[in-house]
């Protein structure tokens, strides 16, 4: 992923879910914003499975 060009955006979250993910990066050492895109990745990946996988 790091060989892509990147963009920058805005996102819009309540309060509560940002300090809940910032707690979250600091227990996994990561910047915010590599928990963020680590998190989406994840997501996206899990999307890609056949629901059969998904329930495992």
């Amino acid at each position: 992923m790091d060989s892509e060009p990147t963009m920058t955006t805005t996102l819009r979250m309540p309060v509560s879910m940002n300090q809940a993910i910032k707690h979250e990066a600091i227990d996994n050492r990561r910047s915010l914003n590599s928990e963020l895109l680590h998190r989406l990745q994840r997501t996206l990946d899990e999307d890609k499975q056949p629901d059969d996988e998904k329930a495992d």
